[in-house]
């Protein structure tokens, strides 16, 4: 039996566990949280249980005030912050079945839309399957700790897990130039409901 459900904090121990195992197969991701995320603005958690067992989840960050935090600014919307399904439950309709219940969820707080970001070729394809529209594209670095002040200086800083970067500066360039990976293609879709 599958059931949707608010998350709550005696979940956190096999939420984080999931959310591992579906990083591992991802390129969304850059890192495994050991705790699970406490959010600065409202939010809606949910998680997909089949047999008592939770195979999936999915987060999404709200906005009270239109483009205090997402990408579009012409009404208010919500990012998604985490979503998944366990790898063997995968192409089997939960995700669609997670997207419903959050955006009944959302509509309730009188939220029409959400913006997904993602850097996995998998999600960009779900995301196209579904007829979202893609709103960004941008490069994802991650920067030298020494190459943070100069960043900061141009006014290209953001304080975030990685780092856009939309200039053909040379300096900027040669700031960059040194990052431990090579630059990941970051898709923004916004789905409207």
């Amino acid at each position: 039996m599958t059931e949707i459900i608010d998350y709550n904090e005696t979940m956190e121990t096999e939420w984080v566990l999931l959310r591992a195992r579906i990083v591992a197969r991802s390129h969304t991701w850059d890192f495994v949280e050991r705790q699970k995320v406490k959010y600065e603005n409202p939010s809606i958690e949910l998680v997909l249980k089949l047999n008592n067992q939770i195979i999936g989840l999915i987060d999404a960050e709200y906005e009270k005030i239109s483009g205090s935090f997402c990408w579009e600014n012409n009404s208010c919307g919500a990012v998604i912050q985490e979503f998944g399904v366990s790898p063997e439950y995968q192409n089997n309709g939960y995700g669609k079945m997670l997207l419903e219940a959050l955006k009944q969820k959302l509509k309730a707080q009188n939220i029409g839309r959400a913006e997904f970001w993602t850097k996995d070729p998998k999600s960009v394809s779900f995301y196209q399957h579904l007829k979202f529209r893609e709103i960004f594209c941008h490069q994802h670095y991650r920067i030298a700790p020494d190459k943070i002040a100069f960043l900061k200086q141009q006014k290209l800083w953001k304080p975030i897990y990685a780092y856009m970067i939309k200039s053909s500066n040379e300096e900027i360039l040669d700031a960059i130039k040194d990052a431990p990976l090579e630059p990941h293609t970051c898709y923004g879709f916004e789905w409207k409901f």
